[in-house]
């Protein structure tokens, strides 16, 4: 059955007369006919009794008038949403964020693109370890990721803002209450910190603020999650390097401290696979560029 019979019908049934309905449609007469003839052979039925003064429907063409209506709808729904998707302003994206961006870039994210991109269904995973996020890509199950770089040449990736090595530390504490803190006069604290097979960016810059506040650290506990080190950190089981945006996680008990010495920045950057070219990653971009214009 072919859309433009269906709409040969539409006018036919609405007119009940060829010549007016030929006239509409800017065909022939005859051409209407063979075309109305031709439908009515493909459903076995007869739509429209025909006599020298009149046209009417039947009660086969009378049905077939109310599902053409919507067959029609739906076929203009569908081509509108088809060409929404193609410019990115329709479809779905699957977002996953490290922990430290859990906090405080996906409600962000996800109010930029509710308010500007509101035909696009967003799922949104967070406390995705880098390790995740990079198979998650790789197999598709997520289209952007969050995370912190280097990352391989198989994906693109745009800096989001950079932020700062800081300490986290119990509230009680003797430190707990300076405005910044010298890495060196922990020397002999116990720390916690991110597994180095979750998040191998963050525990190798880890590492080096370790090494150039010149000591090897006691690692109580490697952990996957940013709420989990923090959790941890507020029962007093040890201390933790996070980026600064871990601020945002807020635990009684636990105080964040931007260290003095060293100081280290660590980028966030937004990475998607290379020959994903889904349309609404796009337009992601150009929102995301806006809510974190560079420099600013």
């Amino acid at each position: 059955m072919e859309i433009r019979h269906l709409r040969y019908f539409l006018v036919l049934a609405e007119e009940l007369h060829f010549n007016r309905a030929a006239n509409l449609l800017h065909i022939a007469q005859p051409a209407l006919s063979q075309q109305v003839r031709l439908l009515e052979k493909e459903l076995k039925v007869e739509l429209f009794t025909r006599t020298t003064r009149k046209v009417e429907l039947t009660p086969a063409g009378a049905s077939l008038r109310k599902h053409a209506l919507e067959i029609l709808t739906n076929v203009e729904s569908v081509k509108d949403l088809v060409a929404r998707v193609a410019t990115g302003e329709a479809g779905r994206l699957t977002l996953g964020f490290t922990g430290s961006a859990t906090y405080d870039l996906l409600p962000r994210i996800a109010r930029a693109v509710t308010e500007k991109m509101s035909g696009v269904s967003l799922v949104l995973r967070g406390e995705m370890a880098t390790a995740s996020q990079i198979e998650a890509l790789r197999s598709n199950a997520i289209d952007i990721g969050f995370l912190r770089p280097p990352i391989s040449e198989e994906f693109h990736q745009r800096v989001v803002r950079t932020d700062y090595l800081s300490l986290l530390i119990p509230a009680s504490h003797p430190l707990a209450g300076e405005d910044s803190i010298d890495l060196a006069h922990m020397a002999n604290e116990s720390f916690i910190q991110y597994s180095p097979s979750a998040d191998p960016a963050t525990f190798t810059i880890v590492s080096s603020a370790y090494q150039q506040a010149g000591f090897e650290a006691v690692v109580h506990q490697e952990v996957d999650a940013t709420s989990v080190m923090v959790s941890l950190v507020a029962a007093g089981l040890g201390m933790a390097l996070v980026p600064n945006s871990v601020s945002h996680v807020r635990v009684d008990g636990a105080v964040i401290r931007p260290l003095s010495s060293p100081i280290i920045p660590m980028n966030l950057v937004a990475a998607w696979r290379v020959g994903n070219d889904l349309p609404a990653i796009s337009r992601f971009l150009e929102i995301v560029d806006q809510e974190f214009p560079v420099g600013a």
